[in-house]
């Protein structure tokens, strides 16, 4: 509430003069036009006990959420401003230092259009139905070896995947995989959820030349990511002995790479990750103590860990070219790498699913939950197929893989 709303409208004119005379003269209420498009907004005075946000404050000074945005979050100033005599007559004011003065405070935020498709609602829409989320009574688990959900290639924020089209399956898929899970027979008590890289469409890939073909900002892909991942692990970590998860960095994830080469873990799908794991040490839920997340270490791109007695290498897929991954896979062996000791190379980028043997070692590409890319299919005719894996893991080998359509 800003203070012209909140005060009795016989004294709000005093008091909002007041609150006025004492704003920093470079807080002074305005909007400044700028030529790329965006707007510099100075707000009117709040009282100080108002709680920014970014629907409130665009929906004050006459912008629409659903078309318009706040770019880089906003910033805040306070300060005390007396009470006219009116004001503490007409209110019963004591001669208390409380009823001769307030606080008020004002904003500055930058504001834009969203870009074509984007609405906060189709955002808030998706978030609120994963807090809505209640998990099933848990079941006992009783056998060895893993369960595992392979997701790659989600690439959130694409136009020819819509967010609500995106969510529906993400979570249809989360739910089918948790239903196969509880129906198995002697289900193991360890789940292992891989996320596989190019999990946001970002800005960085190509070039920057797909930024277009975007209809969510960085922000709000990011943030679709990570409750994405809270959906999953809240699914499924009721009802395990121990739930594991990771992220490794996909070309489509990266942070920054068209001005300059940062390290290999520079990722948003790294990063989203790590906030997971942030809040999931605040949270006070007992079934999300057994939660273990893993990333990429300081410039690594991918997570090798025992899954279930099996060891797997987990990278995005970007490394290597198709029809070369075993040529790959034998020189981390070789070069006496992490991957090369892999019983199984887990990988997505190819966008469709793939399983290939050479004597005991298993290549498994996921495939690509996104809808599908326009460019590859104009390339080669071929459409998108959604889909999602999971994988037993049996004596230290994947003993049944089952493709999420």
């Amino acid at each position: 509430m800003n203070i012209k709303d909140d005060l009795l409208k016989t004294t709000q004119a005093s008091v909002r003069r007041q609150a006025e005379a004492r704003i920093p003269k470079t807080w002074r209420a305005g909007e400044r036009h700028n030529d790329d498009g965006t707007t510099d907004v100075t707000s009117r005075p709040y009282e100080g006990s108002y709680e920014a946000s970014e629907a409130a404050l665009l929906e004050d000074h006459g912008y629409d959420p659903d078309t318009h945005m706040i770019v880089g979050g906003w910033r805040h100033s306070a300060w005390t401003a007396h009470k006219p005599k009116e004001y503490r007559q007409n209110t019963g004011g004591n001669d208390d230092q409380d009823a001769y003065t307030f606080t008020a405070k004002a904003y500055k935020f930058k504001v834009t259009k969203r870009p074509e498709g984007s609405t906060a609602s189709e955002v808030a829409a998706l978030v609120s139905s994963m807090d809505a989320w209640t998990p099933a009574p848990a079941q006992g688990t009783t056998g060895p070896g893993a369960f595992i959900l392979a997701i790659g290639d989600t690439q959130i924020g694409k136009l020819e995947s819509p967010v609500d089209e995106l969510g529906e399956l993400f979570t249809r898929h989360v739910d089918q995989a948790l239903a196969e899970y509880l129906a198995a027979p002697d289900r193991p008590g360890h789940v292992h959820i891989a996320w596989l890289g190019d999990c946001i469409e970002g800005q960085e890939s190509q070039g920057g030349k797909n930024r277009w073909r975007t209809n969510l900002t960085m922000t709000e892909q990011v943030r679709v990511l990570q409750r994405f991942m809270i959906y999953a692990i809240k699914a499924f970590s009721a009802q395990c002995d121990r739930l594991t998860v990771i992220s490794v960095p996909g070309n489509h994830d990266e942070a920054a790479h068209r001005d300059l080469s940062t390290r290999s873990d520079d990722s948003w799908a790294v990063q989203a990750l790590v906030s997971v794991e942030d809040a999931l040490t605040l949270s006070d839920n007992p079934a999300l103590e057994k939660v273990e997340c893993y990333v990429p270490g300081a410039d690594q791109h991918g997570v090798t860990m025992n899954i279930g007695g099996c060891t797997i290498a987990h990278v995005h897929g970007h490394q290597f070219r198709p029809r070369k991954e075993y040529e790959w896979w034998q020189g981390q062996a070789f070069g006496g790498q992490d991957e090369g000791q892999a019983d199984v190379l887990l990988h997505g980028h190819q966008h469709h699913y793939q399983v290939e043997e050479q004597g005991h070692r298993t290549r498994i590409c996921t495939p690509a939950m996104e809808k599908e890319s326009v460019w590859w299919k104009h390339a080669t005719g071929t459409p998108g197929n959604p889909g999602s894996l999971i994988i037993h893991i049996t004596d230290g080998r994947p003993s049944t893989i089952k493709r999420l359509n």
